[in-house]
């Protein structure tokens, strides 16, 4: 039985209909998620995103609960403003790997647990397609190299401008691969766009989901997690019960199925709502009190 949901958020709930699900899920979602909560099971938020982009979601359905950002660098409940975790990026790391940036002209996001900062001189038309995406704006800064040396870095952001600049900067950043970990992602509403998370070695959205279910006192053979990448994998995997949505590359859909009969569905799209389904198909027992609550 579900006792926990984990959602990623990009290609989960948020799609790229700009005004309807973008850049937050439809009025109908958060409605539904709140009701989720209310009936007693916590909804996690589990994204690569920074935490800034979901706040607004989780204050909306009031998910009053831990939610992991940041490809799994934080965990936070916004609501109560509590830091549960935080993992952060070696100084020398961040140092070396900011150089190399700079020194190859690769757009570079560095993020703290309570801000994130661009150089000025990198400002682009990539950054009001950020701004967009994350619902906050960057604080600009005239040197990342002096601004990182009195932050505690999460996480760091390469954006690359399409594919052939994305294997550039894998190639580029090779060298610093055995100091961190290196995780590429898109946004539906920003592509061709390739986004390159880099965290502490031992991040993953995986690892933080442990410490959510411990922190709530609920096993991973009561959870039910819902992504949209072969990214999102590596946490649903620990779950006994998985989702992914229309919109999901091929390879996702037959790890799904790997979960057999009744513990996996493949939904309609983000943009269709797929969520609804899910939710509906793996919470049938509460059905009853979710009509309550709905009247």
């Amino acid at each position: 039985m579900v006792k926990l949901i984990v959602l990623d958020v990009d290609g989960v709930i948020v799609g790229n209909k700009k005004g309807i699900n973008f850049p937050y899920p439809n009025k109908s979602v958060i409605s539904t998620l709140q009701k989720v909560h209310l009936a007693g099971i916590p909804i996690v938020l589990c994204s690569g995103k920074y935490h800034s982009a979901i706040d607004p979601i989780i204050s909306k359905a009031q998910l009053q609960n831990p939610h992991i950002t940041d490809s799994g660098s934080l965990i936070l409940n916004p609501i109560t403003s509590k830091i549960i975790r935080e993992f952060n990026i070696n100084k020398k790391s961040v140092a070396a790997i900011l150089k190399t940036c700079l020194q190859n002209n690769i757009y570079l996001e560095v993020y703290t647990a309570d801000n994130y900062f661009i150089q000025k001189d990198q400002m682009s038309e990539i950054t009001p397609r950020r701004t967009l995406v994350l619902q906050n704006d960057p604080e600009v800064v005239n040197s990342l190299a002096e601004e990182i040396k009195h932050h505690r870095v999460i996480k760091m952001l390469p954006v690359a401008v399409d594919e052939q600049d994305r294997q550039r900067i894998e190639s580029v950043l090779l060298q610093h691969s055995n100091k961190v970990k290196f995780l590429w992602s898109q946004h539906p509403f920003t592509m061709p766009f390739q986004y390159c998370l880099i965290t502490a070695k031992n991040v993953s959205k995986a690892n933080s989901l442990k410490v959510v279910a411990d922190t709530l006192g609920i096993t991973l053979e009561n959870t039910l997690g819902v992504g949209d990448t072969m990214g999102d994998w590596e946490f649903m995997d620990l779950c006994e019960y998985v989702a992914t949505m229309l919109n999901a590359p091929d390879e996702l859909k037959e790890k799904v199925k790997s979960k057999g009969k009744g513990k996996y569905l493949i939904a309609p799209s983000v943009d269709d709502n797929g969520i609804l389904k899910i939710l509906d198909y793996f919470l049938k027992p509460l059905r009853g009190r979710l009509m309550r609550l709905s009247s």
